[in-house]
């Protein structure tokens, strides 16, 4: 399966993550996520994202026990505004 990339924090759920991190090889077939807390880091902010940190709990094997997320921000004048120069295509484009 390739995961949808989330456009908001709350689409990171455990079976989002399950598959995403699957898909990607960091956690084994076996292995599922079955709980991530978020804890918000912030709102429009670097490059006008939503941050938080996920601290995520397995069964089944081992994972990164903690990581960071940033999606778009939630902020509407913000997002349009960085979708209208480009700004989430060119910093797609550097990783």
């Amino acid at each position: 399966m390739d995961p949808t990339i989330p456009n908001r924090l709350a689409d990171i759920t455990a079976d989002w993550l399950t598959d995403a991190l699957r898909t990607t090889g960091v956690i084994s077939p076996a292995t599922r996520v079955v709980a991530c807390d978020q804890v918000v880091l912030g709102t429009g902010v670097g490059f006008a994202g939503d941050l938080a940190r996920l601290t995520v709990t397995y069964e089944g094997g081992d994972g990164p026990a903690t990581m960071v997320a940033k999606v778009p921000t939630s902020i509407d004048d913000n997002r349009e505004g960085s979708e209208l120069l480009g700004v989430y295509e060119r910093e797609v484009r550097m990783y």
